[in-house]
Formats: structure tokens, sequence, C-alpha cells
């Protein structure tokens, strides 16, 4: 024993601090959830833009096909740039890897997936027209392809 009388008998116990509660979050992990919401959307927003690019600028292909179809009356021009058109905007869509090998009956599944509006009719008639010599004058199948292939893009874009 000390002289004074305090012994150590007389301490109190250490008290620990209360556990750390997991609920409210620190301010930075407020910081943390807003920056990833953030981002996401801004994600989310440049996807969309890029869609929307990709279909102004796909519509103002078909757009300028359709005004050289009615000066000078080529459908076969016409059903190659439609033909082009989808094309590239399947490959742009869907990816080259899935698209660009296709041909034939696959391309045709491809174009018609999803319900997108484009028939087996509509497309063997643009496929002759790309492969005749002489393809017939038509104007309401020129309207067909025309208003098909801005039907499709719409949908896939």
């Amino acid at each position: 024993m000390s002289p004074t009388g305090a012994s150590l008998d007389a301490l109190r116990d250490v008290h620990l601090p209360e556990a750390v509660a997991f609920w409210p979050p620190a301010p930075g992990w407020w910081l943390l959830l807003a920056g990833l919401v953030a981002a996401a959307l801004a994600l989310l927003a440049w996807r969309r833009a890029r869609r929307r690019s990709l279909c102004r600028a796909a519509l103002a292909v078909v757009d300028s096909a359709e005004d050289e179809y009615r000066v000078s009356g080529d459908l076969s021009g016409l059903a190659a740039s439609l033909s082009a058109v989808l094309r590239r905007v399947s490959v742009a869509r869907f990816g080259r890897r899935a698209v660009a090998s296709l041909h034939g009956d696959g391309w045709v599944r491809q174009l018609e997936s999803g319900g997108s509006g484009i028939s087996t009719e509509m497309l063997g008639s643009l496929e002759r027209a790309l492969y005749t010599a002489t393809p017939p004058a038509a104007a309401p199948e020129a309207e067909n392809w025309i208003a098909s292939t801005r039907a499709w893009i719409r949908r896939v874009s």
C-alpha cells in the first residue's frame, strides 16, 4: 500500500467507447455514392447520345439517298445506298464480329429479328434491284424500302 491511501482497487475499470454504428455513413461515403451515381448517369447519357447520333447520321444518309433517287430515278442506286446504310448501322449497333460475315438468309434473319419492321419480301425486292441489270422502275416499292429502312433504324438505334 502506498502511504497516501490510494490503491489499485479503488481505480475504476477501463470503459471502451460505443461500437461504431453502420448507419448513418460518414460524409465521405455519401460523396462516394453521389460520385458513382453521377458517373453512371453520365455513362448512360453518353451512350444515349452516341446512339442518337448514329440514328441521326443514318437517317441523314437515307434522306440524301431518297433525294438522289427523286432527282435521278435510279432504283438500283437507291437500293445500293439503303443496303449500305442497313449494313453500316448493323455493324455499329451489333458489332462487326456478329454482323460483318452475314449474308443471304443469315443477313435477312438479322434484319428481321426483334420485330424490326423489315419484311422478307422487302429485302427480296431490294436484293433483286441490287443484282439485276435493269431493275423495274417501281415508285411504290422504293417508298416501301425507304419507309422500312427508316423504321428499322429508329427501332435498333
